[in-house]
């Protein structure tokens, strides 16, 4: 029991990234346009380097073939995302993706329910499938808008088209895990 519970803690903290960097001043309403996008960027950065680490629950915890092949899916295209916006950051100096700008309090309460949320998936029973599939609909959703938003700000047009299309799968995979969703709670209940 004890080498479980070991496990699961070094588990949680490989998938939720460790603790993040604290930043002391969230970005003001006046910020530059520069601050903005670098906020933007980080905080996609951020998702995607999480998200891509989500199949590695899979490494202690199972699920049926299609909800490990989304999970997957899901690790791939933010694993991919991640290296590309990486790249965009070496291309231009300007661009400061270690910047989210987030206040204080906003930065602790993202790091407590990320620490409760994975608490919850790797303890969870028969509830698994459904708890892991409602925080990738939550992390796919809010990494689409996100990349939606970035992209209407940025100049760059290469980088928007980029991010609208990063948009464009993230939804695409929002859709198959919302569906997966629907599958699961529309299955009869165990007799058993």
């Amino acid at each position: 029991m004890r080498a479980q519970a070991v496990i699961i803690i070094a588990f949680s903290t490989t998938l939720l990234g460790g603790c993040r960097q604290k930043f002391a001043a969230p970005i003001s309403d006046a910020a530059t346009q520069q601050q903005q996008l670098d906020a933007g960027y980080s905080l996609l950065l951020g998702l995607m380097e999480d998200e891509s680490r989500v199949k590695d629950v899979l490494v202690i915890k199972s699920a049926p073939d299609d909800t490990k092949t989304l999970l997957k899916d899901i690790s791939t295209t933010c694993s991919e995302a991640a290296e590309q916006l990486q790249a965009f950051g070496e291309a231009d100096p300007d661009l400061a993706m270690d910047q989210p700008g987030l206040p204080l309090l906003e930065q602790a309460t993202r790091d407590a329910i990320a620490s409760a949320t994975a608490g919850r998936i790797l303890l969870a029973g028969k509830t698994f499938e459904v708890r892991i599939l409602l925080t990738q609909a939550e992390a796919l959703n809010y990494g689409n808008f996100l990349a939606r938003s970035i992209a209407k700000g940025d100049t760059d047009p290469d980088r928007s088209k980029y991010l609208d299309g990063l948009a464009s799968r993230l939804e695409q995979l929002w859709k198959r895990t919302t569906a997966r969703f629907d599958e699961l709670v529309q299955q009869p209940a165990d007799s058993g």
